[in-house]
């Protein structure tokens, strides 16, 4: 959770690509995009000026939302579990699965953080692949994608042995990832390229394979913007956004998917056509792009939502904002992206990266615990003496080049 990197989860290649062919093009370039009725929806005020830190009153503090347990998990390092970087993670039946595209592997870990397994099938044959696209795991099976291959392949677990692949293209899928209360996988689209892609969600129920094709739209858009797509999962639902989009949707236990919620951005907002160049250029500072990520609890909402100034950032404005939205008071805290935990620490950021279960997600490289280790033992201002132990030990036996440290900790 603590010493956190300060750059952002990198996005995967195949957005990465993507992208540098739309750059022309802003957030909100989803085309005619089909109108919800959002007479019946909740609704969400944004506006960054009410930021709570607007005027340098301090970090917001998560402690009031979470409660004062922490599980510190250093991944086992092993010369078969060498982890270059975390691009997805998931925790199922006390099981820690991570992928790691550059390593082209998964890896699979117990809570305590020991070493059990992995996936790694490179090459062209029957359940290899060339590179790892995406990942969703099921309660018995672990799902990958390889988009330059077009094959989804299953591996059964534990043992991790080949069970089945088949070939999709890669213009159906962005994203995917498994919904338990459904029992079925979600695949996410944004590229709308075919006729069977003129949808944003297709969801496949896991006994019969059958695919229900959602979110269609009127008109074939090119891209649906800059930042993409995104999604959280919760123990009845889930949750997805479209870049370009300020409707929030949920997926329910059935697996169909309804408008739940709308974004009201009051500042302004990035509309379709522009360019880049042009907001910049000609338009006062502080336009808001849109939410760009989504994680949910049982009773929260976070949402990081990306707004762009002109030149320097003014005193009090940031570029990204996180906005908590309580779903059983109906009340919204506008904050600065990172905040901090007073349960645990008195001035290190935080920055919610996943949510599953109700538990936040945390994960910092060991390098970078390594390079705070003298600041940590010496001037670190721990408010938790459970967490200061159990930190000071975890670091103690850290090696720089070992694999990352997971922290996880419960939300109210």
């Amino acid at each position: 959770m603590l010493l956190l990197q300060s750059n952002k989860i990198k996005n995967k290649m195949k957005k990465n690509i993507f992208l540098l062919m739309t750059a022309f093009l802003l957030t909100n370039c989803a085309g005619e995009q089909k109108k919800e009725d959002i007479s019946d929806i909740r609704q969400i005020d944004f506006d960054y000026n009410v930021c709570i830190n607007k005027l340098d009153a301090g970090e917001f503090d998560l402690g009031a939302y979470s409660d004062s347990i922490m599980q510190i998990i250093p991944l086992e390092t092993t010369d078969e579990a060498l982890i270059a970087e975390i691009d997805e993670i998931e925790i199922r039946n006390d099981r820690i699965y991570i992928m790691d595209q550059l390593a082209r592997s998964v890896y699979v870990f117990d809570m305590t953080g020991k070493y059990l397994n992995r996936i790694n099938k490179v090459g062209q044959g029957p359940g290899e692949y060339g590179f790892l696209s995406y990942m969703a795991v099921t309660d018995s099976t672990v799902i990958v994608f390889d988009h330059f291959m077009d094959k989804l392949i299953e591996y059964k677990i534990p043992t991790m042995q080949f069970l089945r692949e088949e070939r999709v293209s890669s213009s159906l899928i962005s994203d995917m990832f498994y919904l338990p209360a459904a029992k079925s996988v979600c695949f996410m689209n944004d590229y709308c390229c075919t006729d069977a892609g003129k949808y944003l969600l297709f969801v496949r129920k896991e006994d019969t394979k059958e695919i229900d094709k959602q979110l269609p739209f009127d008109k074939e858009p090119f891209c649906l913007g800059m930042s993409g797509y995104h999604y959280a999962v919760t123990s009845d639902h889930a949750s997805v956004i479209y870049d370009g989009n300020d409707t929030i949707y949920r997926i329910d236990d059935k697996g169909k998917a309804r408008p739940e919620y709308f974004v009201n951005i009051k500042n302004d907002r990035v509309v379709y056509g522009e360019k880049v160049e042009t907001v910049h250029r000609d338009n006062p500072p502080g336009r808001v792009f849109g939410i760009s990520s989504i994680n949910e609890s049982d009773k929260y909402l976070f949402l990081n939502i990306s707004v762009r100034f002109e030149g320097v950032i003014q005193k009090g404005h940031y570029s990204d904002y996180m906005c908590l939205y309580n779903k059983q008071s109906r009340e919204t805290v506008i904050y600065p992206e990172y905040a901090q935990n007073s349960k645990f620490d008195n001035n290190e950021s935080v920055l919610i990266r996943r949510i599953i279960d109700n538990k936040i997600i945390e994960w910092t490289d060991a390098d970078i615990m390594f390079m705070g280790k003298e600041y940590a033992f010496t001037k670190r201002k721990f408010t938790n003496k459970t967490f200061e132990q159990q930190y000071k030990q975890v670091l103690s036996n850290l090696k720089e080049d070992d694999n990352p440290v997971v922290f996880i900790y419960n939300l109210k």
